[in-house]
């Protein structure tokens, strides 16, 4: 029940990084601080989850969206890298599975 209420939290959240302005900016940042300070792995993929997802999923992209995980993939101080890494053999099998699905 708990990573059920924080899955709809960060999702909140996460509607109010869209176009440039300090809105923005303000869940942007909260939500980077977020991924910092909570050092639990299950936390901090939820995270990294939901952008991806809305990034995957959502089309066009939100300015801010995109500005969040540039600077969570590229700033080494968010140690995403690895996270990311794990992400994409997820999204790849889940694909794999779909695809045999689909073809059978």
């Amino acid at each position: 029940a708990d990573s059920e209420i924080r899955y709809h939290i960060i999702n909140s959240l996460v509607d109010n990084i869209r176009f440039p302005n300090r809105h923005t900016l303000f869940f942007s940042q909260l939500v980077l601080s977020l991924f910092i300070t909570d050092t639990t792995d299950a936390k901090r993929e939820q995270i990294a989850r939901i952008i991806v997802e809305r990034l995957l999923a959502h089309d066009p992209h939100p300015w801010g969206l995109i500005i969040t995980f540039l600077e969570l993939f590229q700033n080494p101080h968010y140690k995403f890298r690895p996270q990311f890494h794990y992400l994409l053999q997820l999204v790849e099998s889940s694909l794999h599975i779909l695809e045999k699905r689909k073809a059978s």
